[in-house]
């Protein structure tokens, strides 16, 4: 039997995500579309976030972004 290395954390600890709110923006930017929610569009902040939406090694490349502001757009992207 293989050791899949998993790690389960029981239902009760676990805690449910907040997500920030549904955002219609048309811009292309996504430290903009953070800003027009009065959140903050800086470069440390979209770390944090990129983080907490599975984005490892965030730089901040036109393709994490896209899907930071697609997440948002959708209602999926997760506040910290």
């Amino acid at each position: 039997m293989a050791d899949l290395n998993v790690c389960y954390i029981p239902f009760w600890t676990a805690q449910t995500p907040e997500y920030y709110l549904q955002d219609i923006w048309h811009g292309t930017f996504i430290s903009k579309a953070l800003e027009s929610i009065g959140e903050d569009g800086s470069y440390k902040n979209r770390q944090q976030i990129a983080a907490a939406n599975g984005i490892t090694g965030y730089t901040g490349t036109a393709e994490q972004n896209t899907h930071l502001l697609n997440l948002l757009r959708t209602g999926q992207l997760i506040r910290v």
